[in-house]
């Protein structure tokens, strides 16, 4: 599972919450995401210089970059089609104060 975390500290919550969840649930075979300060759990980390971006800049290397893994992914391993289940992505996120 790839998580890019949002530089705002009020989205990051939820990504957090997500992130704790998928690896509570060991449903996903690694998790790896963007470094950004937090010491968090995860199998692998990607180290970019385009942190220093703002989130609106990041949505489509991050988009390009996950969507170039799943199709090369599903490909190897000759899957045509993603069968997630919603309820179980989001059954642990909380709604935080603003």
């Amino acid at each position: 599972m790839f998580d890019f975390l949002p530089h705002n500290a009020y989205t990051q919550k939820y990504d957090l919450d997500i992130l704790k969840e998928m690896a509570g649930a060991k449903i996903a075979a690694g998790l790896v995401r963007n470094l950004i300060k937090q010491n968090l759990q995860r199998d692998f980390a990607l180290i970019t210089d385009l942190l220093n971006l703002l989130d609106g800049y990041l949505a489509l290397p991050y988009v390009i970059f996950a969507q170039t893994f799943a199709l090369l992914t599903a490909a190897k391993v000759r899957i045509t089609a993603d069968n997630l289940s919603l309820s179980e992505t989001v059954k642990g996120v909380m709604i935080h104060d603003f």
